[in-house]
């Protein structure tokens, strides 16, 4: 980063860091692209604040909500009527990804509404986040929809508090209609 740009970014939004992820330190020692760089954000004082390394590291390159896709986290019990929500406020073309509709794809032909063998559970949760990480790096003018029970993984085990810094829309639903 060039040392005028930084300086630029300082004078014109401060030197806190913006985006206060959990764990943040408020100790702004980054500079942090809004749209990212691998996404085509530029390096101008408009695209860029200040962050502390350790929310710059835990952002990554995740877009954040309504700087190219615009992101909403549907979350709630099983059975609490996620799914249902999302069927009744998505937009033709919206991209889901949906825990329990991919883990019962898994077992096509199975009547139980959610599955409940541990290893087929375990293959949708890995196939869930591996999406996850793709969908939220995301920068066309697309809606997503993340719909998942627990929004937590070993490596980020404040995802909801993640998903909040970063602006996502969050529906808690428990028999939403």
């Amino acid at each position: 980063m060039p040392p005028a740009v930084s300086a630029e970014v300082i004078e014109r939004w401060g030197n806190d860091c913006w985006l206060g992820m959990p764990g943040c330190t408020n100790h702004s020692d980054t500079t942090d692209h809004i749209v990212p760089h691998i996404a085509g954000g530029p390096t101008v004082p408009a695209n860029l604040r200040r962050a502390c390394k350790h929310c710059n590291s835990l952002r990554g390159d995740r877009t954040l909500n309504g700087y190219g896709a615009l992101i909403h986290a549907v979350i709630g019990p099983p059975a609490g009527g996620k799914s249902t929500y999302v069927d009744m406020h998505r937009q033709p073309g919206a991209v889901v990804l949906d825990f329990d509709a991919l883990a019962k794809a898994m077992m096509p032909g199975s009547d139980a509404e959610h599955v409940t063998v541990e290893w087929v559970r375990r293959m949708a949760s890995g196939a869930w986040y591996g999406a996850y990480r793709h969908m939220v790096r995301v920068t066309e003018p697309v809606e997503l929809w993340l719909v998942k029970t627990l929004p937590f993984t070993p490596r980020s085990p404040r995802l909801l508090d993640e998903w909040i810094a970063l602006d996502y829309d969050i529906t808690v639903c428990d028999r939403c209609r």
